[in-house]
């Protein structure tokens, strides 16, 4: 997934004027642009005005603040993931033990990704988890959320069997949290962060289809 900043073109007499919600959209997007390549602290309002051929005061109509504008980035990044996954889902022809694969291998190719086209993401990261620990929280929430629904999907199917969706969830989203997280990729290839993918994987799969060893746990708890 490649973000790519659209210059802003002049309307000619008697076109369409570009919505509000479309500036807000280039706005985004410039601002995507220029956190990945500079990074968030050393972006300002006036760069990103600037970017977009437009006043400092004017970009003030749309978002109050940079943490504003951080705020829509984030939003529109996990909408993106999220229709990537189940895209990726979606089209895998496979039981919800290959579909579950798919997602993982998804997941950490889009991680992957994500690092090469904006350098700056381990420094936005670090700065939103000191600063915004509500952003880092709607990223949470979000990635337990579509890993719920996966694994519901499967239970529904009768191939995972697990007693507590949330805290099976919780599990899985903390065994993926080097799939899921750009602050592993420069330790390790391509090849290897994707076979470690595939690895992790296949050992929660065998768990959540070995009903008495998931079940029994859960009991125990």
């Amino acid at each position: 997934m490649r973000y790519t900043f659209r210059p802003m073109k002049k309307n000619p007499r008697g076109r369409r004027r570009e919505s509000s919600e479309e500036t807000r959209e280039r706005i985004l997007e410039a601002a995507r642009a220029r956190f990945g390549r500079y990074g968030y602290r050393k972006t300002t309002m006036a760069e990103i005005a600037g970017d977009l051929g437009m006043s400092a005061a004017n970009l003030y109509r749309y978002f109050s603040s940079k943490e504003e504008i951080m705020s829509g980035c984030m939003a529109c990044h996990l909408e993106e993931r999220a229709a990537l996954l189940r895209g990726a889902v979606g089209a895998c022809p496979g039981d919800w033990s290959s579909r579950f694969e798919t997602f993982v291998v998804t997941l950490v190719q889009h991680t992957r990704a994500l690092f090469q086209q904006m350098p700056t993401i381990n420094e936005l990261i670090t700065e939103l988890t000191a600063t915004r620990a509500d952003l880092a929280c709607r990223k949470i929430r979000h990635e337990r959320a579509l890993i719920a629904e996966l694994l519901e999907a499967g239970r529904e199917a009768g191939e995972f069997h697990f007693d507590d969706l949330d805290r099976t969830a919780a599990a899985v989203q903390s065994a993926l949290v080097k799939f899921s997280t750009p602050l592993f990729v420069p330790v390790c290839s391509d090849e290897e962060h994707e076979l470690a993918a595939r690895q992790t994987a296949r050992l929660l799969v065998r768990a959540l289809t070995c009903s008495d060893r998931v079940q029994g746990v859960s009991r125990e708890r």
